[in-house]
């Protein structure tokens, strides 16, 4: 009995030890890498993240415009980017985006916001 209580004592103190070994990297750092190039809105976001997620048939682009919110155009999405953002997060307050899909993979968003904290270039 007591051979079985010292592993365990010793396996706790090994697995408390690893995940204080941990270093958890600061938000700042890890938005700041992820954010290190230009993002484009012609390049990345319109093709990348709006064409596929958002203008779609019966959702936001110029025909059917899904609420009233057309998101074909940069003059279109730049005013109104931070509601976005927001809805691509899922967060509370507003209609989680896609619409009855799963929220967006973590990068996608990331890039999304990027491109906001940047000033939202028409590039």
């Amino acid at each position: 009995m007591k051979t079985y209580i010292y592993f365990l004592v010793a396996t706790l103190v090994i697995l408390s030890s690893c995940l204080k070994d941990k270093a958890v990297e600061p938000i700042e750092n890890t938005v700041q890498d992820t954010c290190a190039d230009t993002i484009s809105f012609s390049s990345e976001i319109m093709p990348l993240i709006l064409n596929p997620s958002c203008n779609t048939a019966s959702c936001h682009n110029a025909t059917d415009a899904a609420a009233g919110i057309d998101l074909t155009t940069y003059s279109n999405v730049a005013p109104i980017s931070d509601i976005l953002l927001k809805t691509m997060q899922h967060e509370s307050g507003v209609s989680a985006m896609p619409k009855n899909l799963p929220i967006l993979h973590d990068s996608i968003v990331a890039k999304f916001e990027c491109w906001i904290n940047q000033g939202k270039l028409n590039n």
